[in-house]
């Protein structure tokens, strides 16, 4: 019998990925092959493209579909192992994996109970970063009814009405700019999270008058680094200090702000208010 399923879930996303037009069916056999390690069953799927409906749905219709028109067209994909007596492929998932070329995001979500921020996790996402050409990444855990794989790609879900909630709503939501714009090119994260995978241009970016990868090396309670291959560096830090190594980075403009980087954003009501998430 499977232990009590976690409300929360492990999300790890990979953003600004630019993999050539033949890796999208090596990735496609990739996560096939991890779910088939990690005991599970690929039970329902969705493909874009063109001779595709994106609309979620049997595994097996959409794998034989695969297999007749194949990979050339294209342009994105999620494919989703289900929790038993699933209602919902979006909200009873064990295991979702998604990549969309035409947003630029890879992203693997897991119940917590499943699989945490662990090396499991880690060890597949690694596995396909040969591929993607990421140049940034997050790992974070989220409640299910806060929709942790809609947060990954900037659409918010489960939040009240309060300013505080309607503020990081917003928040989450400008991150489709973000996306956009490729903010992390410019050396700029989306916040701190557990997992932070960076590249050269966040890693440069200065941090209290040193670049970020000599003020996290300079003093405990900061994080740790690890080189993960293929330029990209793991940045890892403990749930107690992300309050504290969070507002030193919102300080020092190395966190992205909507209401400064998205033209016309600073009219917006709440643009006065965007640091009280984050001070």
């Amino acid at each position: 019998m499977e232990r009590r399923v976690s409300d929360e879930c492990s999300t790890v996303a990979f953003y600004g990925i630019e993999p050539p037009p033949e890796a999208l069916a090596s990735v496609y056999r990739r996560v096939l092959g991890w779910f088939e390690t990690c005991g599970r069953s690929a039970d329902a799927a969705s493909v874009s493209g063109q001779g595709y409906s994106r609309k979620m749905g049997s595994f097996r219709r959409v794998e034989s579909k695969l297999r007749t028109i194949g990979f050339e067209r294209v342009t994105a994909f999620s494919l989703i192992s289900l929790l038993p007596n699933a209602n919902s492929p979006l909200d009873d998932y064990a295991i979702e994996v998604s990549i969309s070329l035409s947003k630029g995001y890879f992203l693997v979500s897991a119940r917590k109970s499943i699989f945490d921020l662990s090396d499991i996790m880690l060890s597949f996402t690694i596995s396909v970063l040969d591929v993607l050409n990421s140049g940034y990444g997050i790992g974070y855990i989220r409640e299910n009814r806060l929709g942790p794989t809609f947060y990954a790609t900037g659409l918010s879900q489960g939040l009240g009405l309060s300013d505080r909630e309607y503020l990081e709503s917003l928040n989450i939501s400008f991150w489709n700019e973000a996306m956009a714009l490729r903010i992390w090119e410019r050396g700029m994260l989306r916040d701190v999270y557990p997992w932070n995978f960076l590249t050269k241009p966040q890693l440069s970016q200065s941090i209290e008058g040193l670049p970020l990868e000599q003020w996290i090396e300079r003093m405990p309670g900061r994080g740790t680094l690890s080189p993960i291959g293929d330029g990209m560096v793991l940045w890892s830090v403990e749930d107690a200090d992300i309050p504290s190594v969070r507002r030193t980075l919102w300080q020092a403009g190395g966190i992205y702000n909507w209401s400064k980087h998205v033209e016309g954003a600073e009219g917006h009501p709440y643009a006065g208010n965007v640091q009280d998430l984050w001070l």
